[in-house]
């Protein structure tokens, strides 16, 4: 076996870049980055079956209030979220997608299922259930060391 193939953590490096690089692309088609996608998709999921406010999104996403805070702000200011105060409590903002950032979220949402489909094209099922059985592997023994 080629030794370069024997190099697991290079291998996972350099996957992670050429799909970063096309998820960048078609979030910055859009006009977004790929976390305000990330968020944008979060907010619409998480919003169809609780309401949405920005320590959901804290604890989500692990950030601080103030990296939180300016995130949506971004999107706000794009007109894709709005936020809300609470009626029981002002100082609580509830995080609702405008139409516009659900239509976006949609848009972009469906372009990264249309690349994941590539991704795994012509790979057969059984090999797709190995490869991510090892992932699972791989990052349980990342989490011992």
């Amino acid at each position: 076996m080629n030794n370069q193939r024997r190099h697991i953590g290079r291998n996972i490096r350099e996957v992670l870049n050429m799909f970063r690089r096309n998820i960048e692309y078609a979030a910055n088609e859009s006009g977004i980055t790929v976390v305000q996608g990330r968020l944008l998709h979060y907010i619409n999921v998480t919003g169809k079956n609780k309401e949405v406010y920005q320590k959901d999104i804290e604890t989500e996403f692990n950030i601080r209030r103030s990296s939180a805070s300016e995130m949506l702000q971004k999107l706000e200011n794009k007109g894709l979220i709005v936020r809300l105060a609470d009626p029981k409590d002002k100082r609580v903002k509830k995080i609702i997608l405008t139409n516009r950032g659900e239509k976006l979220e949609n848009t972009v949402f469906s372009q990264v299922c249309n690349y994941e489909k590539e991704l795994v094209k012509d790979i057969p099922e059984e090999k797709i259930d190995i490869f991510l059985e090892v992932l699972d592997s791989i990052k349980n023994n990342l989490e011992k060391i």
